[in-house]
């Protein structure tokens, strides 16, 4: 019998992706359970769509503005495992991650090198976007990867560690009951072999060098898209939800300088820098690593827009909120 792999995500008004995330990650995954934090665009209604397929995802609605990623990715973990002996891996995935590996028989193999007592990592590919508009196909048209300045790594999660220690938010390494990071695996391209001593350093690293697994990263798919989320993530900062990212808020600066409006080099420039080192953040032009799309045939989208929606819904849709006082910040999850 193979490996049960689920995957856990939180998600926030992600209508333009949350239907090609689920459809490929599938792919690879038994299971996807995913909490949807207050979406107010369609993001819900387009998962419940995707479950009455019969699709294996189990959605659970979290209404309280305050973040909590981290308290509740670790909650809804620890359930599951304790409710399901049969799961092995736990995949903490955001809703603009997208997993790249041939296929599932060759992923469990590559499980299969993960060291005993020790967690998966694997690494971000982020993608720059091709036009200002949106386009569903995003995951065949984006073809660009960045070079990246600043390997960000994302855990894999054995059954073992589900059980006894906990992701940090971003899910970028995991907390022993102690404290203490957890060692891990590392899988990255032969090209990468100068990250090692930094790794080695924060997690006591082993290696698996290997292109056949990595996320593929999409942050930015849109201008709308992108002026949507610095404008919802610049408000609830701004009213303390538990974010300390200033990042959103000098984005936000930024745009507001330039009338809200941005060409096409600008938002690819934002891409490139997103969550990237130093370096990076000096460039005046994409430097691009790789011309691979994440896939080469698109997925069949039946409950996607064209349209990526416009942002000022979601902030009227947030004001309202926050006009009603929905600030509790329990840690209650609803299934739907």
């Amino acid at each position: 019998m193979g490996k049960k792999l689920i995957s856990i995500s939180m998600v926030r008004n992600e209508n333009d992706v949350i239907e090609s995330f689920v459809r490929h990650n599938l792919e690879l995954m038994d299971e996807m359970h995913i909490i949807d934090h207050g979406s107010s665009d369609g993001t819900r209604e387009i998962l419940i769509q995707l479950k009455e397929e019969g699709l294996p995802i189990f959605i659970y609605q979290y209404q309280a503005l305050k973040f909590n990623h981290e308290q509740l990715v670790n909650q809804l973990m620890k359930q599951l495992v304790a409710k399901d002996e049969a799961i092995d891996f736990v995949f903490p995935l955001d809703a603009d991650e997208f997993i790249s590996c041939p296929s599932r028989i060759m992923l469990e193999q590559l499980l299969d090198v993960i060291g005993e007592n020790r967690i998966g990592m694997y690494l971000w590919r982020g993608y720059l976007p091709t036009s200002l508009q949106y386009n569903p196909d995003f995951t065949t048209q984006f073809t660009e990867q960045r070079l990246e300045t600043l390997f960000t790594p994302k855990v894999i999660i054995p059954r073992w560690a589900a059980e006894s220690c906990s992701v940090i938010i971003g899910c970028h390494y995991m907390l022993d009951k102690d404290g203490n990071k957890v060692k891990s695996t590392l899988f990255h391209s032969p090209d990468y072999r100068g990250l090692h001593s930094w790794f080695i350093e924060q997690f006591s690293a082993q290696f698996a060098e290997t292109d056949l697994l990595w996320l593929g990263h999409f942050p930015i798919r849109s201008l709308n898209q992108h002026i949507k989320k610095i404008l919802e993530k610049s408000i609830l900062i701004a009213i303390k939800d538990g974010s300390n990212d200033i990042a959103w808020e000098n984005q936000l600066r930024e745009l507001l300088d330039n009338g809200m409006k941005m060409d096409l080099n600008d938002l690819r420039l934002l891409a490139y820098r997103y969550r990237a080192g130093s370096t990076s953040l000096e460039d005046t032009h994409c430097r691009v690593s790789r011309y691979e799309p994440l896939r080469k045939k698109p997925l069949t989208l039946k409950y996607t827009s064209p349209e990526a929606g416009d942002p000022l819904m979601t902030v009227g849709h947030l004001v309202l909120a926050l006009a009603s006082g929905a600030q509790d910040s329990s840690l209650g999850l609803k299934a739907v």
